[in-house]
């Protein structure tokens, strides 16, 4: 889910600014995002057991 919110405040991000619109809380959102992100992706474990 948080990946997806990612992909999708980095296409506000290009769209508004081909617009000449201000990115800045976007850019605050998706760095917020890209930290969650890689502090989730650190502290998940190596393998998933998707059969119990």
């Amino acid at each position: 889910m948080k990946t997806l919110l990612m992909i999708g405040l980095f296409e506000m991000v290009i769209v508004r600014k081909q617009k000449g619109k201000k990115t800045d809380v976007i850019w605050i959102a998706f760095s917020i995002v890209l930290v969650l992100l890689f502090a989730l992706g650190f502290t998940l474990p190596m393998g998933f057991d998707l059969i119990k």
